[in-house]
């Protein structure tokens, strides 16, 4: 049992790494496996965030509608949870396709602000600043105004103020992007 659950914790955790380097079609059997894991042992919690993994791995594919269905079944999922961190990933996650394939901003930049207040209150500062980052790049994507880049300057400096390097390199990434 003990390496079935390390198997599955290494599946999930080499599955978020692939996604990260861009190496999405590595990811996605990976996030697969450790879903169908997840579910066999009744872990809502985490099969929703391996659902989610899965769902990213997909659009990053060009499998948006198939991404979009396993991102729905992992809302779902979280929802049935009481476990606050995957909840918020879950959401994040969405609310990030969202600002890819905009229909709405209002509606999205609301959803951000509401998020971002909620992991507040909570203390998450790393969701905090995931959050922030997305924020932002909705705003650039909306926008050709300096002041998005300068709030995504405001994050690196907090993301590496608190040991958040990975936060810190996305925004740098989004920035790098913007002058390009």
């Amino acid at each position: 049992v003990r390496d079935q659950e390390l198997r599955r914790d290494a599946w999930l955790a080499l599955a978020a790494l692939a996604i990260e380097e861009g190496r999405a079609a590595e990811a996605e059997p990976l996030a697969l496996a450790a879903a169908e894991q997840f579910a066999e042992e009744q872990q809502a919690d985490n099969e929703a965030w391996a659902r989610t993994l899965l769902a990213e791995a997909r659009v990053a594919q060009g499998r948006v509608a198939e991404g979009l269905r396993e991102l729905e079944r992992a809302r779902q999922q979280s929802a049935t949870t009481q476990n606050a961190v995957i909840g918020f990933l879950v959401r994040r996650k969405n609310l990030e396709l969202a600002v890819e394939n905009p229909k709405n901003k209002v509606e999205i930049l609301r959803a951000l602000d509401s998020l971002l207040d909620e992991t507040r209150k909570l203390g998450f500062l790393a969701e905090q600043l995931e959050i922030k980052l997305l924020k932002q790049r909705a705003l650039l994507a909306a926008s050709s105004s300096v002041e998005p880049a300068q709030m995504i300057q405001d994050i690196v400096k907090q993301a590496d103020a608190a040991g958040l390097g990975l936060i810190a390199i996305k925004a740098n990434k989004l920035i790098g992007k913007r002058r390009n």
